[in-house]
């Protein structure tokens, strides 16, 4: 991986593109830094994926949805993610405790109901 120093003017303008509010770039995402067309790529269906306007379920559940999904691929660098995003947006401790731990048992119906359940249900299948 190509550090911010090494860095061509391509590399740095998707950079620049791959930032977190912190200013810093994710490995995921660094990974990319020899070919920066694939790391534009990344962003565009991430962004797509997680955080388009145009999307009807809430972001809370969206950043759960794809704890659960790292959870169920065993991926603890994607769940340290997503969870802290969703852990924020749920902005109840109880309820986020109480989420994460029923995910963490494959047992999401313990915390989650209705769409958030389906939502779920539909992820391990």
């Amino acid at each position: 991986m190509l550090t911010d120093q090494e860095a061509d003017a391509d590399l740095s303008d998707a950079l620049s593109g791959a930032r977190t509010p912190h200013g810093t770039v994710d490995n995921v995402l660094r990974v990319h830094s020899l070919r920066p067309s694939t790391m534009r790529g990344h962003m565009t269906l991430y962004k797509a994926a997680l955080h388009d306007a145009a999307n009807t379920i809430p972001t809370w559940l969206q950043e759960t949805v794809a704890s659960y999904v790292s959870i169920l691929n065993d991926c603890a660098y994607s769940l340290a993610n997503h969870w802290a995003n969703a852990r924020h947006l749920i902005g109840d401790d109880t309820k986020a405790d109480a989420i994460e731990a029923a995910m963490r048992a494959r047992r999401p119906e313990d915390a989650l109901a209705g769409q958030a359940l389906a939502l779920m249900r539909y992820a391990r299948s």
